[in-house]
């Protein structure tokens, strides 16, 4: 059975301040350990727009795009929903490779 993949739509970079980009940096870093994500590349095209580095990098654009998707502030009280979220969307692609 197929499950189909809702993908975020693209949108332009928001500006975020400094404090703001790190608490981006730290949803993702916290995503990342608590899905015990590894830090190699296998994850860029899924999360990502295909220009990051790194795993991490990937999910920090994830966390940017959810968050402006679903205009939550990039604070700790949007880890739960983001981390249900990316839950549910990593086991769908895992079910549809």
């Amino acid at each position: 059975m197929s499950t189909k993949l809702a993908l975020l739509p693209y949108a332009a970079p928001a500006r975020y301040s400094r404090d703001e980009r790190l608490r981006i940096t730290r949803l993702a870093g916290a995503l990342r350990l608590a899905l015990n994500i590894h830090p190699g590349n296998g994850l860029v095209m899924v999360l990502g727009h295909g220009g990051e580095k790194n795993n991490l990098e990937a999910l920090e654009t994830w966390v940017q795009r959810s968050l402006e998707a679903q205009a939550l502030p990039p604070n700790r009280a949007s880890l739960q929903p983001l981390l249900a979220q990316l839950e549910t969307y990593l086991t769908h692609w895992e079910a549809d490779k």
